[in-house]
């Protein structure tokens, strides 16, 4: 199953939940409390069964969490945007054959293209353009996104095309295709965060 069509069920599974639990609130006021109950039993056991499908999306949640968190109570202390510094600490993998390439991405701002002001230059590869896509780090949630610049040839995050001008959020081990290279975003070995 693909990572959005993974994220779609988790939607749905707790919209599902609440749904239940208001029914059962009207019944018994003791019900919600048993159904909350087996539905930890549940998420217990599928993270213990599909730790693949659950660690994404338990990820995102926690950064989602963080995000609503600092934009109603602020960042925490030492957070400030205007003080943190940017670390690099992840990297482009390149997954064609034949390759072993490695693209630190050092800029709060990573374009990716064919052009010379490209971060990651991919001057051999005829369907990659000119400006094709970028990574952008947000300081406040700590989260990195990517975006297509409406390239010719499209931007893919895992076997979804992702819209042109539309951040999405780029997960640990996520896939991309630019063209028609393909990368996994990983965090570079020794990195301390």
């Amino acid at each position: 199953m693909s990572e959005e069509r993974n994220h779609r069920l988790f939607q749905v599974f707790g919209i599902f939940n609440v749904f239940v639990m208001l029914s059962l609130l009207i019944l018994e006021p003791v019900f919600p409390v048993l159904w909350v109950l087996l539905v930890v039993l549940g998420c217990i056991i599928f993270s213990r069964v599909r730790p693949d499908v659950w660690q994404p999306e338990m990820q995102r949640f926690k950064n989602r969490v963080r995000a609503v968190k600092n934009r109603f109570f602020g960042a925490p202390k030492g957070d400030d945007p205007r003080k943190t510094t940017f670390v690099p600490d992840h990297v482009l993998v390149s997954l064609n054959a034949g390759s072993q390439q490695k693209f630190l991405v050092n800029a709060e701002t990573y374009l990716i293209g064919r052009s010379r002001n490209c971060n990651c230059r991919l001057k051999n590869a005829p369907t990659v353009s000119h400006e094709h896509c970028r990574i952008i780090f947000r300081k406040y949630s700590q989260e990195y996104y990517v975006e297509d610049l409406r390239s010719s040839n499209g931007t893919y995050l895992g076997t979804r095309r992702l819209e042109p001008f539309t951040q999405e959020m780029l997960l640990e081990n996520s896939e991309l295709t630019i063209g028609d290279c393909r990368f996994r975003f990983v965090k570079q070995a020794g990195s301390a965060k």
